[in-house]
């Protein structure tokens, strides 16, 4: 393919030019405010809501 592109500079632009629309390309990364209200009785530990969660740990950690 490098060789065929390197022979036909013209079709190396219109490749460059698909990958250009197939490609998701950069986006901002989005900023979201969330609140949120917990009522309607007692709550016996923490709450959390979260989209993602990674490697949290409530108490102690028996060793």
């Amino acid at each position: 393919m490098r060789r065929t592109l390197r022979a036909d500079p013209e079709s190396a632009a219109e490749l460059r030019t698909l990958l250009d629309e197939l490609s998701p390309g950069e986006t901002a990364p989005q900023r979201l405010d969330v609140h949120n209200t917990i009522s309607g009785g007692t709550q016996h530990g923490p709450v959390i809501q979260s989209g993602t969660i990674g490697n949290i740990h409530f108490g102690s950690q028996r060793g």
